[in-house]
């Protein structure tokens, strides 16, 4: 991306004696040119802070800022010197503005920050889009535009992506509460699911009599119990007999006693 952030020397600024803004900003500019940002930055706010009407301390700071990573700030100091600069420097400040949200939106879209991505990428086409309708010829500014609308395009897209994985999602979890729902309306009363409610019925202990006279089961005395088992082998070997003379197969049990 082609870039012009860089401070403004002090031709075109008033050079008085005891003028604090004018050396801040000299010191300042001094400091850039070696590569401490941080501390051409604190000159530059210095000479902001004695002249708050010095449109180069403003046009500067957003330089400073730029390079030391205040991307928003950067932005917004430009955006200050586009209001009462003359018009090169408004040119100028316009353009490292969309530059400077440019690689602001680059930063937040590797953040996963999509919505401040596609803001600041469309705030940087329409910086460029102004500012190549004052200079239709500048390559730079049409190369630029086109990376920041490819830029949108993009985050715009992992925006929809994201927001169909998140109905995908939902829909599954539907899905699953539905299910849940049904499983438990076919549970019986108790709670239990049909399965279990069969288990317990087919363990349930046989109903206790609660008294004589209502079918309760009287224990047999020995001599009972002889004469009942003597009966039930003599109606075996009667059966057996009278199969045999039928000429009757026997079938296999089915586990169960005769």
């Amino acid at each position: 991306m082609g870039k012009r952030v860089a401070v403004i020397a002090l031709a075109f600024g008033a050079m008085a004696f005891g003028d604090p803004a004018y050396f801040h900003i000299a010191r300042g500019n001094k400091l850039y040119a070696e590569g401490k940002y941080e501390e051409a930055l604190a000159e530059y706010l210095k000479a902001k802070s004695s002249d708050p009407a010095r449109s180069e301390a403003d046009y500067n700071t957003g330089a400073a800022q730029f390079k030391t990573g205040r991307l928003k700030e950067s932005a917004g100091a430009y955006e200050r010197v586009m209001g009462g600069a003359n018009a090169d420097i408004k040119s100028s400040a316009r353009f490292n503005r969309s530059a400077a949200l440019y690689a602001g939106g680059v930063s937040a879209s590797e953040a996963g920050e999509l919505d401040e991505a596609m803001k600041m990428f469309k705030d940087s086409a329409e910086g460029y889009k102004a500012a190549l309708k004052e200079r239709p010829s500048d390559n730079d500014i049409r190369h630029n535009l086109e990376l920041a609308l490819a830029k949108l395009k993009d985050a715009e897209d992992q925006k929809k992506k994201q927001e169909q994985n998140s109905s995908s999602d939902s829909k599954d979890s539907r899905d699953n509460d539905g299910q849940d729902k049904k499983e438990k309306e076919e549970a019986g009363k108790d709670g239990q699911p049909k399965e279990e409610k069969k288990q317990s019925a087919d363990h349930k202990k046989p109903e206790q009599s609660d008294g004589a006279g209502s079918g309760e089961k009287q224990e047999m005395t020995a001599d009972e119990a002889e004469r009942a088992l003597a009966a039930v082998q003599s109606d075996e070997k009667d059966l057996r007999k009278k199969i045999r003379n039928q000429n009757v197969k026997e079938q296999p049990r089915s586990g169960k006693d005769w």
